[in-house]
């Protein structure tokens, strides 16, 4: 049984979560970075006004950036909330049993003094990228497995993003990746390698 530690996080979401990285665990070669895409398919029946129906299958692509690092899993997740500190992101799920830390749909503006189109990509209204103009609900969750000579690191980026000044519908945004390379860095600083 997994104890939980969270604050606004929904079950279900955490159990997904944890689904997510449960499916993603085969190690990525080389020292450096990796990626995995997961694609998640559900149906959907979508019904008109005039009472008829109809169904869709949507998708979702998960990317997963994967590091490799010398040090063991458990020195890896005591360094983790150190990470988030650097990027002033507040953690509000966390499962120490996994190893897992992160936040879910938290709204921000600024990701570690940065204005947030250096890591995300929201597509680009009038006069500025959408990730600065608007309101953007981040998840970022990390994990740390233990893997041959040391430990993995999966990070598992998703946002999107809303206008806040009229009704419109969400933006999905992508990450640059330059998020997943400063949270890494920061990590492996705080380890000393």
């Amino acid at each position: 049984m997994l104890t939980f530690e969270r604050t606004h996080v929904a079950r279900a979401s955490l159990f997904l979560l944890l689904l997510l990285f449960a499916g993603c665990s085969a190690s990525a070669g080389g020292g450096g970075g990796g990626a995995f895409v997961d694609e998640q398919r559900r149906s959907v029946r979508i019904t008109t006004r005039e009472g008829s129906w109809y169904e869709t299958v949507l998708s979702e692509d998960r990317y997963i950036q994967r590091f490799q690092l010398a040090a063991t899993a458990d020195e890896v997740f005591r360094q983790l909330p150190t990470a988030f500190q650097e990027l002033e992101l507040d953690v509000s799920l966390a499962d120490r049993e996994s190893r897992i830390l992160g936040l879910e749909n938290v709204r921000l503006r600024r990701i570690g003094g940065v204005r947030p189109s250096r890591y995300l990509s929201c597509g680009q209204g009038v006069g500025a990228p959408n990730a600065d103009a608007y309101d953007v609900f981040l998840t970022l969750v990390s994990q740390v497995l233990a893997s041959e000579g040391g430990s993995e690191l999966q990070l598992h980026v998703s946002a999107n993003a809303r206008a806040s000044s009229v009704a419109a519908s969400a933006v999905r945004c992508t990450s640059t990746g330059r998020l997943e390379e400063r949270f890494f860095t920061t990590l492996q600083e705080s380890l000393g390698d």
